[in-house]
Order: C-alpha cells, then structure tokens, then sequence
C-alpha cells in the first residue's frame, strides 16, 4: 500500500451520547507527528564521518512496506514530543536515548507534504559515536520494523525511502550538516516552519 502524502480525510464531529461528556461535541482533526533525524560523527579510517539511524519498515505498517525511514510515530497522551521522539527511537530502533538530546528543527503543517495530512515535529539529535542497537522497546505495531542499521550520510540516495525522509534530508539537512551541528551544540537552531 502506498503511503498517503498529500490526502486526508475531512474533518468530522461526533456528540457525545451519553456519560459525564453527554452532549458535548468532539471534533476530528490532523495528527500530530514526530520525525527523528539521529546522526553520529565518528572518526572511520582516520577520517570523519557522518551517520544516520534508519529503519525499514515491515510488514505490520499500514503503508510504505520494505522502505527506510528514519525513526518516526505519532505522539501518545501525556508525552511530549521529545519524549515521543525518545520512545519511537526505542521501539523501532532498539536505541535508547535521553529525550532531552533531541531539539525541534522543523514544523511541517503543510498537508500535501505529510503522511494522511498530519503535522510533524521534525526533532535532530547529534551523537559523538554511533549508539548501540539493543532489542526494541515494546510497543507500536506488530512486526514494524524489518530491519535497523547506521549508515553513512553519502549513501542515502541509495535507499527507497518511505514518505518525504529522504528529500528532507538530501535537501534541507546533508547539505549545511557542519552549520547544523554547530548551532545544535550551540542551543542556536532554528525552527523551519512549512
């Protein structure tokens, strides 16, 4: 099945029938999600190098089977998204990380960009070596993910990415890398917002 980039469903109400929420009107709306973009900078063969945190997807998501992506979710009640960047990161990577390591980078809200029209919360964490992949956290579907690997920045353009990961980060992050990393550790970002 196909991911569903730039479709949604319009927006509906409900009244509550019955109970302490009798007669109230609740309303559909978009979701919001979060993407993680997790690099590691390590020195290979005397030379230094950058990787990202990918994952294929498996055969239990609704949508972009067998294509890479990098991890991503949508929020749960009573988390932040930093903490849902932390949890995602857990259940389909195996790799645990501090929530407090990852800082918002981009607010994407434009719907013909997002998958089922929801809004993402683009998170960057930098690392100084790339993290250990352990077993994954319970949780998110069955059978989610396929597959978990580091991989060097350069061979990106050669994986089949699932929804606009791979555009995102060939257009708006590989290519200022250096300037990005300095502003992270910097507390200097900022925030795009489409």
């Amino acid at each position: 099945m196909a991911n569903k980039i730039g479709q949604w469903e319009p927006t509906w109400s409900y009244k509550v029938p019955d109970g302490p929420h009798a007669g109230k009107t609740l309303w559909s709306g978009r979701y919001c999600a979060v993407s993680c973009v997790i690099l590691a900078k390590e020195i290979v063969d005397n030379e230094e190098k950058w990787f990202i945190l990918i994952n294929k997807r498996g055969k239990g998501t609704p949508d972009d089977q067998g294509k890479w992506n990098m991890p991503c979710g949508y929020l749960n009640n009573g988390e932040s998204a930093t903490q849902a960047c932390a949890r995602e990161t857990a259940e389909e990577c195996g790799v645990y990380l501090n929530n407090k390591l990852f800082k918002l980078i981009n607010v994407e809200t434009a719907p013909e960009k997002c998958n089922n029209g929801n809004v993402t919360l683009r998170h960057l964490c930098i690392l100084n070596k790339r993290a250990t992949i352990l077993t994954k956290q319970e949780g998110g579907e069955k059978n989610e993910v396929e597959s978990v690997k580091w991989i060097p920045i350069s061979d990106i353009p050669n994986y089949d990415w699932a929804f606009n990961h791979k555009t995102t980060l060939l257009a708006n992050i590989i290519p200022s890398i250096d300037t990005i990393c300095y502003k992270y550790y910097n507390n200097d970002l900022v925030v795009g917002y489409e």
